[in-house]
């Protein structure tokens, strides 16, 4: 096929129409959805616009007052940033009389410190004849000290000599050591035989001290038995000797002088008798038990004490 006398293929142009058409046909597909976008949009702006005076009045009211609000909004934010604008120029002027005082102080600085570099060259002259005089005194005191370093050698030579005698010598004195820890050990078991008899001996003899002591305490009891029953007779016997005395001052009061004095109760007589009597051989008694619980209260005759022994 030809056009404008150039030669295009059947099949380019039947490929054109084919999507020229199908363009068509997706446009009048779209349509309709684009058609009801734009009915909204007109229905939505009409809905909008106010439909009498009286609305349109208000309409200009209220944006007055808004226009009005925000003016205020403004005034007010003018008037803080008036307000913050007189701090930081408070603040600026604080600081630039800081920045004035550092200034000062850093003059003062900058003339100690170059104080100070004029000392520290003074100090670094003082320091440099110091060091000349210093390895001055170093080479001397090398020549002393390799001196020093001969004399050192032959006091090691010396040591040695020292410590070969020394050693030969505890040689000697590790075996006389030896032998001394021997006899030690044989005296110390001696000395643990001993002990282990002695105190079997003084198990022993506090057996017997127990046994004494139970004796003793026995003893005791019976002892204060016996001196209650003692004290007890003694004070009927003390009752029946006034009473004995009472009978014979009635007696010597009632009989007539010429009459030769009657005899004494028999009975309280023979009572009196027999109260000494018992107290007689009460006290035989106790002195009998003191006697026999003596013996029991000393230690037996082969106890040894026992000492401790410190190494």
């Amino acid at each position: 096929m030809t056009l404008f006398g150039s030669y295009i293929p059947l099949e380019y142009v039947m490929s054109g129409g084919i999507g020229f058409l199908a363009a068509w046909l997706l446009a009048l597909m779209a349509m309709p959805a684009v058609h009801n976008r734009a009915v909204r949009l007109a229905r939505r702006r009409n809905e909008d616009l106010p439909l009498s005076i009286k609305e349109m009045r208000a309409e200009k009211d209220q944006i007055r007052a808004g226009f009005a609000a925000a003016t205020r909004q403004l005034e007010m934010n003018i008037a803080g940033l008036r307000e913050k604008s007189a701090v930081h120029a408070t603040e600026l002027a604080r600081k630039m009389q800081i920045i004035e005082r550092l200034k000062k102080e850093l003059e003062a600085v900058d003339a100690a410190l170059k104080e100070t570099e004029a000392r520290e060259r003074t100090a670094r002259e003082e320091m440099r004849a110091a060091r000349h005089d210093l390895s001055v005194k170093l080479d001397a005191a090398g020549t002393a000290l390799q001196a020093s370093e001969t004399r050192e050698q032959a006091a090691r030579d010396e040591l040695r000599e020292t410590r070969r005698d020394l050693s030969l010598k505890l040689d000697a004195v590790g075996a006389a050591l030896q032998e001394s820890e021997a006899r030690e050990q044989a005296a110390r078991n001696e000395l643990h035989q001993i002990r282990h008899a002695l105190s079997q001996q003084l198990d022993a003899a506090r057996a017997a001290l127990h046994e004494s002591e139970l004796r003793e305490r026995e003893t005791r009891t019976q002892l204060r038995e016996v001196r209650r029953e003692l004290s007890a007779k003694d004070a009927a016997l003390n009752a029946a000797e006034r009473d004995i005395a009472a009978i014979r001052a009635e007696i010597a009061r009632l009989a007539p002088a010429r009459l030769a004095p009657l005899p004494e109760p028999p009975v309280r007589e023979a009572s009196v008798a027999g109260a000494v009597v018992e107290i007689d051989a009460a006290a035989r008694r106790l002195e009998a038990r003191e006697e026999a619980a003596a013996p029991a209260r000393k230690l037996p005759a082969d106890y040894v004490p026992i000492f401790t022994f410190a190494r």
